[in-house]
């Protein structure tokens, strides 16, 4: 079928917002739970595949539920800040974290991490995601609040499913060794090696790994 012109102008300008690649000296929360490899991709600053306009439209309601529950927290009294930049040394970690929100009983801080999720019933029973826990304690460590909320609404129905949770040093010290790890590799001027356990559908990387590792 043929795209209305509205709709080709909004998928082109959707195409050209997207961040371009850049070399990074920083790991970045929200995406060291990938594969070793596409970690490396992403610090070397390597092009993604393509994302079709689908994608890119589900990425941007995504991002408007996200700024909606900020703008709640806000109005409703308990948001301490949100957006802010934080920064860690060893390993070189660089993050904008969602919120931190205070609970009008108690007084304590949590560290709020906001993700939108599809209307999958079947979902619900793997949330809190583990990627989303490996997340939210990379930012607990760089702020030091160490207890939190993964908050997760429904784009369908904007129900809500809240997880209470707490750093967990466990989970810090096995993405810290899998960022020494690649920090070893980019050091050296390596690539790091092809991942056959890791899942690859998914991967924002799949062509050029695919390229790299039938030249291997």
């Amino acid at each position: 079928m043929k795209k209305h012109w509205v709709e080709k102008t909004l998928d082109a300008y959707d195409q050209s917002d997207r961040r371009p690649a850049k070399v990074r000296d920083y790991f970045s929360p929200s995406s060291v739970s990938q594969c070793p490899r596409a970690v490396w991709y992403h610090m070397m600053g390597y092009e993604q595949d393509a994302t079709d306009s689908g994608g890119l439209r589900r990425m941007g309601v995504g991002s408007v539920y996200h700024e909606w529950i900020q703008e709640k927290l806000q109005k409703a009294g308990v948001l301490v800040s949100a957006e802010v930049e934080v920064t860690h040394d060893s390993p070189p970690m660089k993050g904008f974290y969602d919120g931190i929100i205070r609970h009008p009983e108690t007084g304590e801080d949590y560290l709020i991490e906001i993700k939108s999720r599809s209307d999958n019933k079947y979902a619900v029973r793997y949330l809190p995601r583990p990627e989303h826990l490996v997340q939210w304690n990379l930012y607990s460590l760089m702020t030091n609040v160490v207890k939190g909320l993964l908050f997760y609404v429904n784009k369908n129905t904007q129900a809500y499913n809240i997880y209470e949770t707490q750093r967990d040093e466990s989970i810090l010290k096995k993405i810290i060794d899998k960022m020494w790890m690649i920090q070893g590799y980019v050091d050296r001027k390596e690539i790091v090696p092809y991942q056959p356990d890791e899942r690859h559908d998914w991967c924002n990387f799949r062509t050029t790994c695919e390229k790299d590792y039938l030249n291997e």
